[in-house]
């Protein structure tokens, strides 16, 4: 399942601005950027 279908699934439908908005914050480049942000933002 993706994000978008867990988010919509928890949230309903979101718009496409804050679709955008999170699919922009959640742009990583490979594992050490994703461990990086999840130990930031525990």
């Amino acid at each position: 399942m993706t994000l978008r279908c867990q988010l919509n699934r928890c949230c309903g439908p979101l718009n496409e601005a804050t679709t955008a908005q999170i699919l922009g914050l959640l742009d990583f480049q490979g594992p050490a950027e994703l461990a990086a942000w999840m130990a930031g933002n525990a």
